[in-house]
């Protein structure tokens, strides 16, 4: 456990270092669309391992983040995550709602 905080705090360090006090990191909320209801056990198990290398990170670090369900691929939902700085909720949330509006058709600004 003492050796899991270490690097907890390390990586938590790290990506506030990276994001300064008003950065935001953009990646796939997923590693791609939700995978099929009859996908086989095995693929299941390594898209659930890609998966969990991105929603993850933001859990890890104590930072916020938000998803943005921006498109469609093969008719399966894919997005966006943004992760912020600590204490940067609120400003996130207006970001997310910027961006909503020029990318989400029918989304308000």
């Amino acid at each position: 456990l003492a050796a899991a905080n270490i690097q907890r705090a390390a990586i938590r360090a790290h990506l506030v270092s990276l994001l300064g006090p008003d950065g935001v990191i953009a990646l796939p909320t997923t590693p791609g669309p939700a995978p099929p209801v009859n996908t086989p056990p095995a693929q299941l198990d390594a898209w659930r391992t890609r998966l969990i290398s991105l929603t993850s990170i933001a859990g890890l670090a104590g930072l916020p983040q938000v998803h943005l369900p921006l498109a469609r691929v093969d008719g399966l939902p894919v997005g966006l995550g943004l992760i912020g700085p600590p204490g940067s909720d609120e400003a996130l949330l207006e970001l997310t709602e910027g961006l909503a509006g020029l990318l989400l058709p029918g989304a308000e600004a």
